[in-house]
């Protein structure tokens, strides 16, 4: 049962009143009512429905998207301060956002948020226009986005609207666009047009993406997309004009837009809210409909009727017995697997109008929330509304539904970026579950809106008719000259074709142009394909991070894939008048007005009169079309309005009891959340969402708002960051700022993650940041849940203090090289200890550290498999944990500047991820020498204490470096550079007494923490006697041949470039450890090349590989080199292509040598040696020199000068780096399916030329 259940305010509206209103009774289901349709239509502003607003302010009225006056204001000036001054400027006139004591009134509240906030979506754009307008010929820069040559190309006809579909050009930017991976011209991108004559000194039209499909858009030369005009009278039809496009590099617009629009709703709605979040009015009341039926029952929160909690006298209690008053009656002495803190937290959430949970890390929040909603939606009755989750992030949102679908089938996940990976999850979307019902309710669904759609069509068919001139390649003909009263009969009669006319079927307008009058319109260049490639963002971003949570904002999602459906109106106009510059159209239309026979005009001049023409022509007609946008207008809402009832009747049909979307979600779909009536709304992320998202996100008819957070950790973000600080204070989110004025909360106080030697970072007296947190027996279990860090002897936290200076990129991102090196050695040592790579996170404040640090994992040998590392920003790994965090501080310098590393909440969430390990990089003395109590002259200290209370515990000192500890001598090593790493195998620098390997051989490594039989390929040479009489020619671990009986055969001779280092050649160099256990395959000594090959065209090749020329071993014979030299893969075959500098593939060198390795797998059966079929491939040996070699490759290795050889077969540096030319160029060729990783592929087919196997 449920409180309230059949109550007209808390169920789905089901009374008709009102119905005088409805201006198609035929759009209304008998499935839901006309208050649903009233909301809807005043929601989407349908005519004769729109919200009559309570105040007059001019704020209030102001269009979704801005003005071209808000985009052309240059009052606005930059910011004097140093800390601001290459930011984006802002309009200083805002008001201010009071977030210590109350407001003096809603609208003054509602107000103040909606300008700030416009501010932050309009502002880079003007900032980039106004840039623009200073220095019309710049390149783009890290601010905007320029697209010159600008035409229109056509119309698309779809429900949304029509669209307006422009081609552009974007060599400003000096690279190539990676279009399905780029953040450019997203769908709902905000974007300012202005015609190549003006460049935005005068005047400027906006637009908003409306279709990014990449196929057949994006990916033709030049690109395209479809717009919509933000103003009806902005839209151009004039093929002929060309425009200059330009889009701030910072925000989203599209997540702004919805957002603005709620706020302006929200002065005509009233809310039980209101009190508090204006007046905080402290003596919290329980919701209305709790009011009225307080009982709930709390058989849900049990998994099965065996788990029945007891009372404190142990009598257990019967589902039947769980029945509960939760107002005055709230069994706090059962046991439903919550500790105190987190009991108090769901009686807030239960009970109170206005919830606020703050969790601290680690302590369980989103587990009360959890439970909190398995009580509210297991009371639900079949009527009532269902309950509205949100979080900041689609990230966030779907693991808190994944965690609701264990115990409620019946949710919906409105819009849903990541939902698109998550299977699970897409299956609960609007679109899935319309395609689940049944062939009866989606004929109702089509027959919903189809008088709409008839009106749609009728639309469409008179604007294509309207467009017909456009359409055509032929110019204006007299007659349409005419009928639109452009030239007069008289004008007209003597266009007519003459007797000595050669083709009578020719318009008279061409006669009279003549061929030297008629010049072809200009198109848009194509874009220099021979510019570099920008930045593969796939790389560096996506497959190593949650996307969503390294954007922080909610994609495009409500049209699939960027795709704009509908009928495309493709421009065909190709000619126009010969001219040359602007027509004056006063001067012509004067003139016209003078002449009765056009052959009056000279014939110099008939083109300019013939561009006059198709000016006035395009203008009458382009009047005609706005009208009919209007018209369209209106029927697209009505459209929208009929899918929303449509939705709201499947929502009701399914019982749809749990409804998430994101914070920006819930302005976007706030018409159909209002017109569900829903009574609950529950956002997680509070802390970190802008308090303006949360109040324009609150549906009518909310009764009861909890909100859950942490504001310790992250604050809210803009994109003016300025706005950020005071006066404007919109890092303060809602959740703060009740918090700030002493509003009641409950905090959660017991943590299960971290280590008591992490969680005491965060309590250190006498500041800090969580005074009451308490450890949870499970963290203090140090044998099976929190075991000891392999390879650290309990140092399990430490702070590593260098002197290495920092740097910045090209991106002005901070990165330390040294400290890099530094972190990745260590990650190898752990790695080596045993430490799973999935349970090592490396963190850092700056996104250029983390693209280093991945760079430098990708390139150690022994890691070539793992296809994702857990290298995040600080930022983007909020909410999760590791067993063992290494955080990269990067800032170094003299002036003492830490930037990032000064924010409280920032290092809150740094310090708060480790379960198990925590290990800190960076320099001391740049953190702590400007922290001073006295926070007028100084930073308050954050780092000091840290370093302070790790120095007490002898977790940190300034010059010995970083200790780790052998577990097997229990020897110390300190260390205080990358380098010293090399100097390790996992263990200490004693030699390895494990004892023999299993082939008797002794063991060539020091001390290693992993067994022999597990990673060691023994390297000595084999003493196999062979049939042939010989001794094996092979090495232990190998292949057995007789170097003797078969040198041509088997072996394979050196060609080409024979001026080799030794140490590729060595024996020592051939001396291998694979530490992950697999197979090793050696370079044969012996050794062939092929020569003149293009070593660009080819893939690796698998076994079973068609098209090729020839499946036979390549030898030195002449017609073999001739196949492979003229053979090229099929388009469709071949591997990208990796370019260089300027876009083109790096040249081959004829003379670098290749081999032929053959690979004999051998095992041992019964005690005898048994060779299996016999394998080859043909690989280049790169040049060690070459500077374009990954870092980790054999020219890297410490060489001793004297003997041109490693300084020690135990330097595990040697050990590791010698895995990429052993292990990863030979990967197991018997398997079908290859299991390098992408970025591994890349490396390997930069570097060699695999050209045939078997």
């Amino acid at each position: 049962m449920h409180p309230k259940i059949g109550s007209k305010r808390g169920c789905f509206p089901t009374d008709p009143d009102d119905s005088e209103h409805l201006s198609d009774e035929s759009t209304i289901s008998n499935f839901t009512s006309a208050k649903q349709y009233q909301i809807l239509a005043s929601h989407v502003r349908l005519q004769n429905f729109r919200k009559k607003l309570t105040c007059p302010e001019s704020w209030a009225q102001l269009p979704e998207i801005p003005t071209s006056e808000e985009i052309l204001c240059s009052d606005i000036n930059p910011e004097d301060w140093d800390d601001y001054q290459h930011d984006i400027p802002y309009d200083t006139n805002l008001p201010c956002n009071i977030v210590e004591g109350i407001w003096s009134s809603k609208i003054e509240y509602v107000s103040t948020h909606y300008k700030i906030l416009r501010e932050n979506a309009i502002g880079p754009l003007r900032h980039a226009v106004q840039t623009f307008r200073r220095d019309p010929g710049m390149m783009e820069d890290k601010l905007m986005y320029i697209y010159s040559e600008v035409t229109i190309i056509g119309w698309k006809l779809c429900n949304p609207g029509p669209a307006c579909r422009v081609q552009f050009c974007n060599n400003r930017s000096e690279k190539q666009i990676r279009w399905q991976q780029s953040k450019r011209l997203l769908q709902g991108s905000l974007v300012a047009l202005s015609s190549s004559k003006d460049l935005f000194q005068k005047k400027c039209k906006l637009a908003v993406v409306v279709g990014r499909s990449t196929s057949g858009g994006l990916d033709q030369n030049p690109p395209s997309i479809e717009l919509f005009f933000g103003d009806n009278d902005d839209v151009e039809l004039d093929p002929h004009e060309g425009y200059v496009m330009i889009e701030a590099c910072t925000g989203y617009f599209e997540a702004s837009r919805y957002l603005l629009v709620a706020l302006q709703d929200l002065m005509s709605e009233k809310s039980p809210l209101d009190q508090y979040l204006t007046e905080f009015d402290k003596s919290v009341k329980a919701p209305e409909y709790l009011d009225n039926q307080p009982v709930m029952n709390f058989s849900c929160l049990l998994d099965s009727d065996r788990d029945l909690p007891q009372k404190k006298d142990n009598q257990t209690l019967t589902s039947k017995s769980l029945d509960f008053d939760v107002i005055s009656k709230f069994p706090w002495e059962l046991d439903f697997g919550l500790d105190k803190s987190q009991m108090k937290a769901m009686h807030t959430i239960i009970t109170k109008c206005l919830a606020v949970v703050q969790g601290p890390p680690g302590t369980g929040k989103t587990h009360v929330s959890v439970s909190s909603l398995k009580l509210l939606s297991g009371n639900l009755g079949p009527r009532d509304p269902p309950i509205i989750i949100a979080a900041q992030t689609n990230h966030a949102l779907d693991q808190l539904l994944n965690h609701i679908l264990k115990f409620e089938d019946n949710i919906l996940r409105l819009g849903g970026r990541s939902a698109r990976i998550n299977t699970i999850i897409r299956t609960r979307t609007l679109f899935e579950l319309r395609n689940s019902i049944s062939g009866e309710g989606k004929k109702h669904g089509i027959n919903h809106g189809i008088n709409h759609m008839r009106e749609m069509k009728a639309l469409q068919n008179k604007l294509t008719n309207i467009l017909e001139p456009l359409l055509t390649d032929k110019l204006l003909t007299s007659e349409q000259l005419l009928t639109q009263n452009i030239i007069t009969e008289k004008q007209a009669s003597s266009l007519s074709t003459l007797d000595w006319a050669e083709n009578e079927t020719v318009d008279g307008v061409v006669t009279w142009l003549g061929n030297d009058q008629i010049i072809p319109i200009r198109k848009t260049p194509l874009i220099n394909e021979d510019l570099p490639l920008e930045d593969d963002l796939n790389d560096n971003i996506f497959k190593d991070s949650n996307i969503d949570k390294v954007l922080n904002f909610d994609e495009p999602t409500e049209i699939e894939d960027n795709i704009l459906f509908g009928k495309f109106l493709p421009y065909r106009r190709k000619y126009t008048g010969n001219h040359s510059g602007p027509i004056d159209s006063k001067k012509w239309r004067r003139r016209m007005n003078k002449i009765k026979d056009l052959y009056e005009i000279h014939e110099s001049e008939r083109g300019m009169a013939y561009r006059y023409f198709e000016l006035e022509f395009d203008a009458k007609m382009r009047k005609t079309v706005r009208s009919i946008l209007g018209e369209y207008k209106e029927i697209t809402k009505k459209i929208k309005i009929a899918k929303s009832l449509e939705s709201l009747k499947l929502i009701k049909k399914l019982g749809i009891k749990i409804i998430g979307c994101t914070t920006t979600g819930l302005s976007k779909y706030r018409a159909l959340l209002s017109a569900l009536q829903p009574r609950i709304l529950l956002i997680e992320e509070a802390a970190e969402t802008l308090e303006g998202k949360v109040l324009a996100g609150i549906p009518e008819g909310i009764e009861q708002l909890i909100l859950v957070g942490d504001h310790q950790q992250l604050q809210a973000s803009c994109t003016v960051r300025r706005l950020q600080e005071a006066p404007y204070n919109m890092k303060i989110s809602m959740f703060e700022r009740l918090i700030t004025n002493n509003f009641p909360y409950t905090m959660l106080n017991r943590q299960r993650r971290m280590i008591y030697d992490v969680r005491k970072l965060l309590c250190i007296e006498p500041t800090p940041f969580y005074s009451n947190l308490e450890d949870d027996k499970i963290v203090l279990d140090r044998v099976k849940a929190r075991p000891p860090v392999p390879g650290m002897g309990g140092n399990d936290t430490y702070f590593f203090h260098h002197t290495w200076p920092e740097a910045q990129n090209s991106d002005k991102s901070c990165y330390n090289n040294e400290e890099a090196e530094m972190v990745v050695g260590f990650f190898q040592y752990l790695f080596l200890n045993g430490l799973d790579v999935s349970n090592i996170t490396i963190l850092s404040y700056y996104n250029g550290q983390r693209k280093l640090i991945l760079n430098l994992l990708r390139r150690i040998p022994s890691l070539l498999d793992i296809e994702h590392f857990n290298v995040f920003t600080v930022d983007s790994y909020q909410g999760e944990e590791n067993d063992v965090i290494i955080l990269s501080l990067v800032r170094s310098n003299v002036k003492h500047s830490i930037g990032f590393l000064s924010v409280k909440n920032r290092m809150v969430v740094a310090l708060s991820r480790a379960k198990r390990g925590l290990y800190i990089f960076g320099n001391a003395i740049t953190l702590t020498t400007n922290e001073w109590d006295d926070i007028d002259i100084c930073r308050k200290p954050l780092w000091l204490p840290v370093i302070k209370y790790l120095g007490s515990q002898n977790r940190f000192d300034m010059d010995k470096g970083l200790p780790v500890i052998c577990d097997r001598h229990k020897v110390t090593t300190m260390i205080g550079k990358a380098s010293d790493f090399s100097k390790l195998a996992g263990g200490c620098s004693l030699k390895c007494d494990r004892g023999p390997l299993p082939c008797h051989h002794s063991c060539p490594l020091t001390c290693h923490p992993f067994e022999h039989d597990t990673f060691l390929k023994c390297q000595e040479p084999c003493s196999t006697t062979l049939d042939c009489g010989h001794e094996c020619s092979g090495v232990c671990s190998g292949v057995c041949f007789c170097d003797q009986c078969n040198p041509k055969d088997d072996g394979l001779q050196i060609i080409g470039n024979t001026d080799l280092p030794e140490n590729i050649a060595s024996d020592s160099a051939n001396k291998i450890t694979d530490v992950r256990g697999e197979t090793i395959l050696n370079i044969s000594h012996n050794l062939v090349g092929l020569q003149g090959s293009d070593r660009a065209c080819f893939e690796i090749i698998k076994p079973g590989d068609s098209d090729l020329p020839g499946k036979k071993i390549i030898k030195s014979s002449k017609d073999s080199h001739d196949a492979w030299a003229n053979w090229r893969p099929k388009k469709d075959e071949s591997s990208p292509q990796i370019k260089g500098p300027q876009g083109q593939v790096p040249g081959f060198n004829a003379t670098s040598t290749l081999i032929e390795d053959i690979h004999k797998p051998i095992s041992i059966q019964d005690g005898v040696r048994k060779v299996k079929p016999v394998s080859r491939r043909v690989i280049e040996i790169p040049d060690v020199n070459d500077p374009s070699l990954p870092r980790g490759f054999l020219s890297t290795r410490d060489i001793d000068t004297e003997s041109q050889g490693c300084q020690s077969i135990e330097d595990s540096n040697e050990i590791l780096e010698n895995l990429l030319t052993n292990f990863d160029c030979y990967e197991n060729i018997y398997d079908d399916t290859l299991t390098t990783s992408n970025d591994a592929l890349d490396v390997l087919e930069s570097e060699f030329s695999i050209l045939d196997l078997e």
